[in-house]
């Protein structure tokens, strides 16, 4: 396939996917998360001041945050000379679509086949927890997945690439602490190669020591008054029990099914079974050792991720999109051995059809899941109605005022309303998580007026704040214990507003 047509179509698909994305994201004037906002309050923040704001008078009512600013910094800057808004919701989807070219050069040096890379460069695009969890958000993974990828082909070519290995590896750790899943795949990658007997080279030794021990010190500063105070929490971000279901659970081939396609997750698994367990024939030793070589750093880092996912210590959506990309690059090379297998076979003659019945399975188990769930993502998106209100919460509520909410809604009361809260979903530095996770839960069910008051008095907060989502999950229209006395109704609509004044 000649280059200029090679180029054409990566060009086709980035717009495809692009424009596709572009669509969801401009559907609605507003991100699908809450943490979007949290990101977005740190980013208008460092523009305005020019450091990101680590201590926070809004969050649980006045609280330390602990992370790495580098994306912060990075929005910020992107974002000065025009509208926030509409570049927080063009740059990631730009961002995100730039995996695809970074897969496609990485299954091609994988293959040696351009139209294999082509091919996996388009499920690379679609595949669709990865479309689904950055089409309207504004997410780091948008930028830390395609950098990871992108410095896996710097490092499967480290002689010649070792500035930019090291440069988007410091930046990967900076970024994204997600990154240690790659750092650790890359010590497996080391053993893997001992024990088949395998030499890996000088720099790759020393670079792989040289990313862990770089990572292992800037993590441990960055995080050790919260590792002293939470101990092995740490590894869970201190989240309540009462939560740790919803980041945290257990893979079954279903959601693998579902997040990743079934295209890259048969191919993927087949190359697997074959690179670790299958013996090449003699003749064919030497040119399936140099592929073995090549596939070695995907499955450790793979390894990794489904240990890490089966002990529940890295959340569930965060592996899901790591292992959905690995097995993507995986399914490439799988397709390859695949194709020439039946060009030995008596049906060769049908390689074009059997292509175009996989094309198809691809589209219907990953093209049409992705639009499917994205729009789904969409119509769960915070409505207008809600944000018109929080907009008018300086309004009616003294500028020191707390804001009991459910948890989802910390971070829109703190952005939109500009009001302080008992608790949203950054658990990290909380010493009371649990406890606060509880007395939320108590607020919006019981039906004692008076163990409510207690509540409400414990963190000081004047008033309840009812969306449409707590409504959902609780089943209730209105507080069981409304009164005109201890909690009035101030406002009611979509949501609805008490304010507490007993004591």
């Amino acid at each position: 396939m000649e280059k200029k047509r090679i180029y054409v179509l990566l060009t086709l698909i980035i717009i495809i996917s692009l424009t596709i994305r572009l669509y969801f994201a401009f559907s609605t004037a507003y991100f699908s998360d809450d943490t979007s906002y949290f990101h977005l309050r740190q980013i208008e923040y460092i523009q305005a001041h020019g450091y990101p704001e680590f201590q926070d008078p809004l969050s649980f009512s006045g609280r330390l945050f602990l992370f790495s600013p580098l994306f912060h910094y990075f929005f910020a800057v992107l974002t000065y000379f025009g509208s926030t808004w509409y570049l927080t919701k063009i740059l990631p989807n730009l961002f995100a679509t730039m995996l695809i070219p970074v897969i496609y050069l990485l299954a091609e040096q994988m293959t040696k086949n351009k139209q294999i890379a082509v091919f996996t460069a388009c499920i690379a695009a679609f595949t669709p927890i990865f479309f689904v969890e950055t089409v309207n958000s504004l997410s780091v993974k948008s930028v830390s997945i395609p950098l990871a990828f992108l410095f896996l082909y710097f490092f499967a070519n480290i002689q010649q690439c070792k500035t930019y290995c090291i440069i988007s590896m410091i930046s990967l750790i900076l970024l994204d602490h997600a990154s240690i899943i790659i750092i650790l795949g890359l010590v497996v990658y080391l053993f893997i190669l001992k024990i088949n007997f395998m030499e890996p080279k000088k720099e790759e030794k020393e670079f792989i020591f040289f990313s862990l021990l770089l990572a292992l010190w800037f993590y441990l500063l960055l995080y050790k008054s919260a590792l002293l105070r939470h101990g092995i929490d740490i590894l869970w971000q201190n989240i309540p029990q009462q939560f740790i279901d919803k980041y945290y659970y257990n893979i079954t081939i279903i959601d693998t099914i579902y997040h990743i396609g079934i295209v890259p997750l048969i191919f993927g698994l087949i190359v697997i079974y074959y690179t670790l367990f299958k013996k090449p024939v003699k003749v064919q030793h030497e040119h399936h050792e140099q592929h073995r070589k090549a596939i070695y750093p995907i499955i450790s880092i793979i390894i990794v991720t489904t240990i890490l996912l089966w002990l529940k210590i890295i959340e569930f959506t965060v592996g899901a999109l790591y292992l959905s990309i690995l097995l993507v690059i995986l399914s490439g090379f799988g397709y390859m051995e695949f194709h020439k297998y039946l060009q030995k076979t008596k049906i060769k003659k049908l390689g074009n059809i059997i292509f175009a019945v996989v094309f198809m399975v691809f589209v219907i188990s990953s093209v049409v899941p992705a639009i499917f769930y994205s729009h789904d993502k969409i119509e769960q998106t915070i409505t207008t109605k809600e944000i018109l209100f929080l907009r008018f919460l300086p309004e009616i509520t003294p500028k020191d005022a707390i804001i009991l909410s459910l948890v989802d809604d910390g971070h829109y009361v703190e952005y939109f309303g500009r009001r302080r809260t008992v608790a949203d979903a950054n658990f990290l530095q909380i010493r009371d998580a649990k406890e606060r996770v509880d007395d939320i839960k108590t607020i919006f069910t019981t039906e004692s007026k008076i163990a409510a008051t207690k509540i409400m008095n414990k963190y000081n907060a004047e008033y309840i704040y009812i969306s449409p989502t707590a409504k959902k999950l609780y089943g209730i229209d209105y507080l069981n214990y409304e009164d005109n006395d201890c909690f009035k109704l101030i406002y009611v609509g979509e949501v609805r507003l008490y304010e507490s004044t007993c004591k």
